[in-house]
């Protein structure tokens, strides 16, 4: 629950374009790996790839990482 509430906090403050909402979002998928909701944790690493990729470029280091 707290991962959402970070996430969701983060995007209402900072934007669900800026880093440390995607770093709450991976968080949040990593958590969602561990609880074995396999689903949720692949849209959530999809929407932070696709995101990365839109604002920083395919060739940036983070979104290299995320993919």
């Amino acid at each position: 629950k707290l991962d959402i509430h970070v996430m969701e906090k983060r995007k209402e403050v900072l934007s669900t374009d800026h880093p440390h909402t995607l770093f709450a979002m991976e968080n949040l998928a990593a958590t969602c790996v561990y609880l074995n909701k396999s689903v949720q944790a692949q849209a959530l690493l999809v929407a932070v790839v696709e995101k990365r990729i839109e604002i920083l470029g395919l060739n940036h280091k983070y979104a290299q990482d995320s993919i």
